[in-house]
């Protein structure tokens, strides 16, 4: 997302799952790299990625401290993280989504 205390929140969340995460950069982060690089969009969408807390977790092998530490985390989310994110249980289960920016860059005079 955009909005830097969201950014936050996943960047956060995501280290603390796999500390050999580095970052997920913000749309405008990538058009800036793309447009430093010399490359044109051509094509834009954004795809919502459905997840499981538990099999988002056990994918990392995330050590149990920090597995209940993150269940709590995303548990008492705050009401524009929880919208954002998609945040809701289900029995015993936490879905939510992070969404990703999808494009297609090409060099310039290769646009077909």
């Amino acid at each position: 997302p955009e909005d830097s205390s969201l950014d936050q929140w996943l960047n956060d969340m995501e280290i603390r799952r796999d500390p050999s995460h580095w970052r997920d950069w913000k749309p405008s982060e990538w058009f800036e790299l793309i447009d430093q690089v010399g490359l044109i969009v051509t094509h834009r969408g954004i795809a919502k990625v459905d997840l499981e807390f538990g099999d988002w977790v056990k994918r990392s092998a995330t050590p149990e401290k920090d597995v209940i530490l993150l269940r709590q985390d995303f548990l008492g989310a705050s009401q524009s993280v929880s919208e954002t994110f998609g945040i809701n249980t289900e029995e015993e289960l936490i879905h939510f989504y992070w969404k990703a920016l999808v494009l297609r860059a090409v060099k310039p005079g290769t646009i077909s």
